[in-house]
């Protein structure tokens, strides 16, 4: 595999590593809601997993299906379940084939929604990468801000999109004064 092919697939296992390390951080806290009618940590990290689980199923069977999850509640309460579910799902990544441009199809919601027959989108196992990348990171952004509500330190760069911390390194760097200024 190329390094272009394989750049989906690491930037999942980096997220996937991150998410790892905000549930160690969270210790306790991983299933406490920040406010009453919040969800916690582990809500999120839960959501994240059966997103995975969905894609990869989809990879073996060509069709994807996000609506029907399994939705695990120990996965929510279980630091040390959700690590080893996200370890798992990280090998699993690291396993995929070389064919990232490999069809699917995606249901785009009729089943779930309506009660009747899936409606489903022409797609590839590079396109849902990105899905699972962005709505992992959009999921991270929100883990954040509960962590960091209850109080566990953070980097910065937690819930960021890697584009937005090389953006902000090469602006950084740009604003460093050298020896000469």
């Amino acid at each position: 595999m190329t390094d272009a092919q394989s750049i989906p697939i690491r930037l999942n296992v980096e997220l996937i590593q991150q998410a790892k390390e905000v549930v160690a951080r969270l210790g306790t806290q991983y299933g406490k809601p920040p406010a009453p009618g919040r969800s916690a940590a582990g809500a999120h990290c839960r959501h994240i997993v059966d997103h995975y689980q969905a894609f990869l199923a989809g990879v073996e069977s060509g069709r994807v299906d996000y609506y029907t999850r399994a939705r695990d509640p120990e996965l929510e309460a279980s630091p040390d379940r959700i690590t080893s579910t996200l370890s798992a799902i990280q090998e699993t990544l690291r396993g995929l084939g070389p064919d990232l441009d490999k069809p699917l199809l995606v249901d785009t919601g009729g089943a779930a929604h309506e009660g009747g027959e899936a409606r489903w989108a022409a797609s590839s196992v590079r396109r849902e990468l990105a899905f699972v990348l962005s709505h992992t990171l959009h999921h991270m952004a929100t883990i954040a801000s509960v962590a960091r509500t209850l109080g566990v330190d953070l980097d910065a760069s937690v819930g960021l999109a890697h584009s937005t911390v090389a953006y902000q390194a090469r602006a950084s760097a740009a604003q460093t004064p050298t020896e000469a200024d």
